[in-house]
């Protein structure tokens, strides 16, 4: 399936076709290890079977978020900034290592906690081609949820004559929502960073056990730098929505004393478990 966007996509790289592994994909977004397009010659029988399973978003402390996401989002995660070569990408730190504490033992979401557009949209994701326009759908095919055979259990991209299926037209409706909130996230960081208001955030942890855990490569919205903005700059921000987004990331660091809890429950369940 495809459709037509502007460019400067934050869509995946290419699809690749290597075997299922455990560990991230080097180049490939999080989570997903084989995307492939979605195609009538390679899909014509395939579909996805629905799950509450979000095991896959377990070895993660970091998911990426849309600016959109963090009224919602602020209420449950401190949200942080990554800095990358391709611009500064927000993102709702989920632990303090590499374990997503919002997943429970049968691996659901907290049932409290807001989750990410970005958990929701997989295992489909959009890719943009180079030198194009085009966004296409592809699925990660090393997905538990996703069936190369629907059977009765999954529900299919396509049906008898080959037309996209109502759950293919949903996932790229999805899909394309999401892309196009990244595109504004996108300038929305462009603008953080031109007038330098990211700093890079480093901290030390320790736990009840007295275990510390050193936590960084991260940034964080620079209040100083804020306070100091040109009112020009500030009337801008103000005009596009984006001081909302600003005052939100800077309220949710009240989030570090929840995730410091989940931290230490997770530590001693480890613990626990290892005496057993």
């Amino acid at each position: 399936m495809t459709t037509k966007r502007p460019k400067k996509s934050m869509a995946a790289p290419a699809p690749v076709t290597d075997e299922t592994v455990s560990e991230p994909v080097a180049g490939l977004p999080v989570f997903y290890q084989r995307p492939a397009l979605v195609d009538v010659s390679r899909h014509a029988d395939a579909g996805i079977r629905a799950s509450a399973n979000l095991g896959f978003a377990q070895a993660t402390n970091a998911i990426p978020l849309n600016a959109v996401e963090f009224i919602e989002a602020a209420k449950s995660y401190p949200i942080l900034f990554r800095l990358g070569e391709d611009g500064a990408m927000p993102l709702a730190l989920v632990g303090l290592e590499r374990r997503n504490y919002f997943i429970d033992r049968k691996q659901h979401w907290l049932a409290s906690d807001y989750i990410p557009a970005y958990v929701r949209q997989y295992p489909f994701i959009l890719y943009q081609p180079e030198d194009s326009d085009a966004l296409y759908l592809c699925i990660d095919e090393a997905a538990a949820s996703f069936q190369a055979s629907a059977g009765k259990q999954a529900a299919r991209f396509y049906d008898t004559k080959g037309k996209p299926t109502v759950t293919a037209a949903r996932a790229m409706e999805f899909c394309t929502g999401y892309y196009h909130h990244a595109q504004m996230t996108r300038a929305f960081c462009t603008a953080l960073q031109q007038h330098k208001l990211l700093a890079p955030y480093q901290s030390t942890v320790r736990l009840a056990n007295d275990r510390t855990i050193e936590l960084g490569g991260f940034a964080i919205i620079d209040e100083t730098a804020l306070n100091a903005l040109p009112d020009a700059v500030f009337l801008e921000f103000r005009q596009k929505g984006w001081l909302a987004f600003i005052y939100l990331a800077l309220a949710s660091t009240t989030n570090w004393k929840r995730l410091l809890e989940l931290a230490n429950a997770a530590e001693a369940s480890s613990e626990r478990a290892t005496r057993r």
